[in-house]
């Protein structure tokens, strides 16, 4: 069954205020009340300036790894990548109470695979990882806490009030997708932008994780005049470090 966008939002409003609507807020306000969390690489200079910056790099892990990963571990290559960015954050920044945000394309319902537009939601992750005393034990929470997060998803979390959501570092999979063969049947036209490949970095620090060929390939978005040259790359090497860690590890 194929619905019309608007559709999706009048069920997404109605279900706004509804018991279950606010249980799942209460799920996500608990979850982040009374820390202090770290939830971006340090930046180096006081600015809100949106001046993009983007580095992109070949992380060196093929997608069989993760793929091998996946099974071994028991856990989706998401969770193993939601748990690499909040030890690169630790490691990084120097503090343990670390949350990351992650997208999902929100489209686990049926009649929603096939509705036009843009359903995405955004979900948190966080955790005091002095609590948590090895890598698979840190797998093992970030699993459970995304698997919350989908029960919980009638509430958006993007879009409450009190909840902390946009200066949170950004987790964004493209894993299994192939833009380019999923247009061919539409009449498409390229239009060329300005500074093409940017975007106003609404975040301080926003990651894309692609399956390009069998490689992953990882482009960081971010804003560039709240970091000096060298920075975002040496937080991007501290992902693929612990990353690779966890892809290998027993």
């Amino acid at each position: 069954m194929t619905l019309k966008y608007y559709t999706y939002l009048a069920r997404e409003y109605a279900k706004f205020g509804t018991e279950e609507y606010v249980e799942a807020r209460e799920y996500f306000r608990n979850l982040l009340a009374g820390r202090d969390w770290c939830v971006v690489p340090t930046p180096d200079f006081d600015t809100w300036d949106a001046a993009p910056g983007e580095l992109l790099l070949d992380s060196g892990i093929t997608s069989a790894k993760i793929a091998g990963a996946e099974k071994r571990l028991g856990v989706s290559k998401n969770v193993i990548l939601i748990a690499a960015a909040m030890l690169a954050l630790r490691e990084y920044c120097g503090k343990t109470a670390i949350r990351v945000n992650f997208l999902t394309s929100n489209r686990m319902e049926s009649w929603l695979r096939n509705t036009v537009g843009l359903v995405f939601k955004i979900f948190p992750v966080a955790a005091d990882l002095n609590l948590i005393p090895t890598g698979e034990a840190l797998l093992r929470e970030v699993s459970r806490q995304v698997t919350e997060c989908f029960a919980n998803s009638v509430c958006n979390y993007s879009t409450e009030e009190n909840i902390p959501l946009r200066d949170a570092l950004l987790i964004n999979f493209l894993f299994g997708t192939d833009a380019e063969s999923e247009m061919q049947e539409f009449d498409a036209k390229d239009i060329p932008l300005a500074n093409e490949g940017h975007v106003a970095a609404a975040a301080r620090f926003d990651i894309y994780v692609e399956d390009r060929s069998g490689s992953v390939q990882m482009l960081a978005d971010y804003q560039k005049n709240a970091y000096r040259p060298g920075s975002a790359k040496k937080f991007m090497d501290m992902l693929v470090g612990h990353l690779t860690a966890l892809v290998q590890a027993d």
